[in-house]
């Protein structure tokens, strides 16, 4: 006779987390995930300015720059935007998976919620370090990019999700 133990998790929908909950817990993996990510990029981003002004003191830098050729003034102001949207729209790509994955009511617009809300709390964090205009700014370009890389990365999440639970159980010896 061949014992087994119970399966715990044997469909999609024995979850019992309501759907927004998933939402909260998407938008604090978007922060957990940025972070890291951010300073990592924020560091890359000062080596190459670094490199780029020749290690300028912080009082010449805006001489440098007003002085630097066009071409160089949009690189530099290319790479220090690119590498913060490149880290945020991974983080929200990577939160819009995981839920999507792991939450068995979350649909992709669900995730794409996740990315609004958390573009909408970095807004709400920036205000005081900043000011509203810049803040209002950040909004309209961390917005759509973070509502379309988490709806990206739900799609994905979703796939895998259904993937997992539609595959053929093991053969039984």
């Amino acid at each position: 006779m061949v014992r087994r133990l119970p399966v715990l998790s044997s469909s999609a929908d024995e979850d019992e987390r309501p759907a927004w909950q998933w939402s909260v817990i998407g938008v604090l993996f978007v922060f957990a995930i940025w972070a890291p990510l951010a300073i990592a990029g924020n560091w890359v981003t000062g080596r190459l300015v670094d490199h780029v002004l020749g290690g300028a003191d912080a009082e010449e830098l805006p001489r440098l720059i007003a002085e630097a050729p066009p071409s160089m003034r949009a690189a530099l102001w290319l790479a220090s935007i690119a590498a913060p949207a490149a880290t945020y729209a991974f983080a929200c790509w990577a939160a819009g998976a995981l839920i999507g994955r792991f939450g068995a009511r979350v649909t992709a617009r669900r995730t794409a919620v996740v990315g609004g809300l958390a573009s909408l709390a970095g807004t709400v964090i920036s205000l005081r370090p900043s000011s509203p205009v810049a803040s209002m700014a950040a909004l309209g370009v961390l917005l759509p990019l973070g509502m379309l890389a988490a709806w990206l990365g739900g799609r994905f999440g979703i796939r895998l999700r259904n993937r997992a639970f539609t595959r053929a159980p093991p053969p039984v010896n």
